[in-house]
């Protein structure tokens, strides 16, 4: 008989290390370096007993030429990654709605600083899994992106086929059956606080063609995990380190996972560590009983209970709400934007304003 192994892989949501478009000079990324000792501070315990950690790095290394709105948006420099390599993060998903912001130069130079950093990077078009072997237990990463693009709709530098990564998957399990397939997926809808059907369908195809562990994000809100059948599917892990208000984009977590390995398939279990992120923008442990809700809204949503309608019902109340919670923010710290910033953000919102009103 074998021996039995074990792997530990920590996994986290949205690294959101810059200035997200609402705070551009006043988010993560303009406090980024009094802060910097402190983010990943509280996390070091779980990271440091891990075999893997991994996260979905919403943010571009980019130095922005004209420090103008478009381009503060969403980029750090360099010195931001050498952190979090030093945090622990080994693999780092680059698949989501944010990477080709500030263009495909930038995407790939993203790319190239993390792995120099001696982090693992996926999500990129066309590239074989990233293979990673602990004790003799097979791991194979791979990535999708199926949000529509908005800044490179023409040139899509990720992952975004589902049948493509579908067979993928399928034929890498067929022909490696001991590989424990991890697969990242930025999906869903923002301030969600559970999947859709559609959502739940997908998962359980991906779950039934072979991926053991499947890491969801996009929706900025924790939405629940469920087993299914051999395999662990973490439907949306909400932000990690995020300048975003809402309490429900505050309420996040370490998914702590344990894949052993012996005869047969992997057993995959998990323990959840919740956390919160404070007012500082960085995570810190917290008593997660918010995550029993979502835990029990997910089992809702499996059992069938909520139609697309009741779904879309949900997401348009939280989006409601959350824009209020962003509004609010705003005018109490307005006088900390930046002239140029805020005559900017200024414009554009009474531009939106005046094309909805017009029916643009």
């Amino acid at each position: 008989m074998s021996k039995k192994r074990e792997v530990i892989i920590c996994s986290v949501g949205d690294l959101m290390l810059s200035d997200s478009p609402l705070f551009v000079g006043v988010g993560v990324g303009a406090t980024f370096q009094s802060i910097k000792d402190e983010v990943f501070y509280n996390c070091e315990e779980h990271f440091s007993n891990a075999n893997i950690v991994i996260g979905n790095f919403e943010t571009v290394v980019y130095h922005p030429k004209h420090k103008n709105l478009a381009e503060l948006q969403m980029s750090c420099p360099e010195s931001t990654i050498d952190i979090v390599g030093k945090a622990g993060f080994s693999i780092l998903n680059l698949a989501n709605n944010h990477c080709l912001q500030h263009g495909t130069d930038a995407f790939f130079h993203t790319k190239k600083v993390c792995e120099e950093a001696g982090i693992g990077v996926i999500g990129i078009k066309n590239e074989n899994p990233y293979i990673i072997d602990i004790d003799g237990v097979k791991f194979a990463f791979l990535s999708l992106c199926i949000h529509i693009e908005w800044y490179q709709p023409d040139d899509i530098r990720y992952e975004d086929d589902i049948e493509k990564v579908l067979r993928k998957t399928e034929l890498l399990h067929n022909e490696q059956p001991d590989t424990v397939i991890v697969l990242a997926v930025h999906w869903g809808d923002e301030f969600a606080t559970f999947p859709s059907n559609a959502q739940i369908e997908i998962a359980h195809k991906f779950a039934d063609t072979g991926v053991s562990i499947l890491l969801g994000h996009h929706s900025h809100v924790f939405q629940g995990i469920e087993k299914y059948k051999d395999s662990l599917i973490v439907y949306g892990q909400g932000n990690f380190v995020s300048d975003m208000v809402p309490q429900i984009c505050r309420q996040t977590g370490i998914v702590e996972i344990k894949v052993t390995k012996q005869e047969g398939p992997a057993i995959i279990s998990y323990e959840m560590h919740p956390y919160y992120i404070n007012d500082c923008m960085y995570p810190i442990p917290s008593d997660g009983g918010w995550f029993l809700d979502r835990q029990k809204k997910l089992q809702e949503a499996l059992s069938g209970k909520y139609t697309d309608k009741d779904y879309w019902d949900v997401v348009n109340t939280q989006h409601r709400c959350c824009s209020n919670d962003f509004r609010k923010r705003f005018r109490k710290s307005f006088y900390k934007y930046k002239p140029n910033i805020f005559m900017r953000m200024m414009y554009e919102f009474f531009l939106r304003k005046m094309k909805k009103k017009l029916g643009g």
